[in-house]
């Protein structure tokens, strides 16, 4: 059935693939923004993460307010935001095992919040 409408009416399929990328990356970049934010104080390089947030959420947008450009356009968008984020992830992760490979928490691991603790 899809594949059918693919090829009987492809602008619209187009159309309606650029706005669930777009939609996918705004909601991907919120989330992740949200997860930095509330992990702020166990993270030490919480700013790469909001980074890695900010570029999901702009080509999110970049993609809303264009989806009209074209496939060039959209590659574009696309292709940068991985080469970015592609980029920012790893270092963060990376940064944040050696941050706990040099400074071992000597506090116990809180529970997430609305955990209970077994006694």
């Amino acid at each position: 059935m899809a594949a059918a409408a693919t090829a009987l009416w492809p602008d619209p399929t187009a159309l309606t693939l650029v706005v669930m990328a777009g939609a996918w990356a705004i909601t991907t970049g919120c989330l992740e923004l949200w997860a930095a934010t509330r992990m702020r104080h166990e993270l030490r390089h919480a700013r790469l993460w909001r980074i890695s947030a900010a570029a999901s959420v702009a080509a999110g947008v970049l993609l809303w307010l264009r989806p009209d450009a074209g496939a060039p356009a959209i590659a574009l968008v696309l292709s940068l935001y991985a080469l970015v984020v592609g980029g920012v992830r790893p270092a963060a992760a990376w940064r944040e095992h050696r941050t706990h490979l040099d400074h071992p928490s000597s506090s116990p691991r809180r529970p997430a919040s609305g955990a209970r603790l077994a006694h």
